[in-house]
């Protein structure tokens, strides 16, 4: 956890390199071991990727499995639900139902996803408290929303930091439902304030008379030195 918060790198690029570690340590023939360690239904579609010598996601396309089917399981730890993926993954990993059922089990209780990214956001809307308890109380990766609401990962996560983003109304339909918001309250709480708007507008408008004021000092000391510089010339002189 600390390498990852020192790194400050995304999900994706967590998972690349790990994924490289382990490709590694397979080929050295030792054991993988992380500080992140992965739940065991991800797991084997690592070691089975591996040994193939390909992305868990080309590994998942050569039996079937799109990437939408495996996003889920691979960048949220969510066991897949529809049968037909499931059917695909046990037989791709040559699993049997009990054996399935095993290492979903134990990817539902060892699978912690990193969320200090939210630490200290305060939220500005309503529909961002919503969405920060969706993804803090309940757990529920950003991959599952945006694979739920159609909308794009990257805007849910800058809805979760900044309160609002772009949304097409098929998006922010389903995100509704999904936050079970009604209409009205949806629209209301979509955007900050009056009052939270008017304190934003003050503190930008602050921002830029500090700039004005360092600017202003700037050029006043300038002016001060040309005269100090010339008085000095003039007494040298």
């Amino acid at each position: 956890d600390a390498l990852y918060r020192e790194l400050r790198c995304s999900d994706g690029e967590w998972e690349q390199a790990l994924y490289a570690q382990h490709l590694h340590r397979q080929a050295s023939g030792a054991r993988m071991r992380s500080d992140r360690p992965l739940a065991p239904l991800r797991q084997l579609v690592f070691d089975a990727a591996a040994r193939a010598g390909v992305t868990p996601y080309a590994w998942g396309e050569g039996h079937g499995l799109s990437r939408e089917a495996l996003r889920g399981l691979l960048d949220g730890g969510v066991v897949p639900r529809r049968e037909e993926v499931r059917s695909e993954l046990m037989r791709a990993l040559r699993l049997d139902r009990v054996a399935y059922d095993t290492a979903s089990r134990a990817l539902a209780t060892t699978f912690k996803p990193h969320r200090h990214q939210l630490d200290g956001i305060v939220p500005v809307t309503g529909v961002q408290e919503a969405l920060l308890q969706l993804v803090r109380r309940q757990r529920v990766p950003l991959a599952v929303i945006a694979q739920r609401t159609g909308v794009p990962r990257r805007e849910i996560e800058r809805l979760l930091r900044e309160g609002t983003c772009e949304l097409r109304p098929d998006g922010r339909e389903r995100l509704r439902r999904l936050l079970s918001l009604d209409r009205e309250s949806f629209a209301r709480q979509s955007m900050p304030s009056e009052a939270e708007r008017v304190a934003d507008e003050e503190q930008r408008l602050m921002r830029v008379f500090r700039k004005l004021a360092q600017g202003r000092k700037k050029l006043l000391l300038e002016q001060a030195g040309r005269i100090l510089a010339a008085q000095s010339a003039g007494l040298l002189a």
